[in-house]
């Protein structure tokens, strides 16, 4: 059964990495990147009718540290969860500290709160719009950044083009939004922060450039600096 995989994320408790799909009892090989130490992998699958999408939802798998073969633990399809509809699930980002995934949703330009049990499997916990109140053009949801410090949630939106800044309520992992800051070019598809989050670099598809923000690691909110580098159609932003 095809995954139709948008993205994987690798986990050791609260570490991540990424890699491509594999069915649902595979052992990684050729072009898939375990990190060493991962004992879980999340898999984002598309789901939507319109994109003719294979994918259930949302997968989880437990990889065997010594044959590094996956076993699926749980999967998150819509029907399974009517008032936690996941419209293609995109990219996922892990609290720092505490068991909470965060999941942006594509189509339905939403980001999703999940608990993280010691099995791996994860329980929904909130559902908000990665959008403010106020836009009401087209959109898709694209990346998501969680600050090392756990304490914010970045969620980049294509179409409305800004960044979504949520603050974390480390009691129950649920967020709330601070505000929205525009990424002074169209289409960011990524999104990524740097190691000790005081900067946050969105790459404009369609903008044909990379932007820098500075994080106010008090308030989670964003500046842009003025540094922007010209770059054909990004995809992807890697820090290290």
């Amino acid at each position: 059964m095809g995954l139709s995989a948008a993205w994987i994320a690798m986990t050791a408790g609260r570490r991540s990495g990424a890699a491509g799909p594999l069915p649902a009892a595979a052992t990684p090989a050729g072009r898939t990147s375990v990190k060493s130490g991962a004992r879980f992998a999340y898999v984002g699958s598309f789901t939507s009718e319109t994109r003719n999408a294979h994918g259930e939802g949302l997968a989880v798998y437990r990889i065997d540290a010594t044959s590094g073969r996956w076993t699926r633990v749980q999967v998150l399809a819509r029907e399974v969860n009517p008032s936690f509809v996941a419209l293609d699930p995109r990219h996922v980002g892990f609290h720092s500290r505490l068991p909470y995934a965060y999941v942006i949703n594509e189509l339905d330009s939403a980001v999703a709160t999940y608990r993280l049990a010691a099995s791996g499997a994860l329980e929904p916990l909130q559902v908000l719009p990665s959008t403010p109140a106020t836009f009401t053009g087209d959109n898709t949801g694209a990346a998501i950044a969680v600050a090392p410090s756990g304490r914010f949630v970045y969620g980049s939106n294509r179409g409305h083009d800004g960044v979504g800044v949520f603050r974390v309520d480390e009691s129950s992992g649920c967020l709330s939004p601070i505000g929205w800051e525009p990424t002074r070019g169209a289409t960011p598809r990524f999104i990524g922060l740097d190691p000790a989050g005081g900067r946050l670099f969105a790459a404009n598809q369609r903008g044909d450039s990379s932007v820098e923000f500075e994080v106010n690691q008090a308030t989670g909110a964003l500046r842009a600096t003025g540094q922007a580098v010209a770059t054909g159609t990004p995809a992807c932003v890697a820090l290290r």
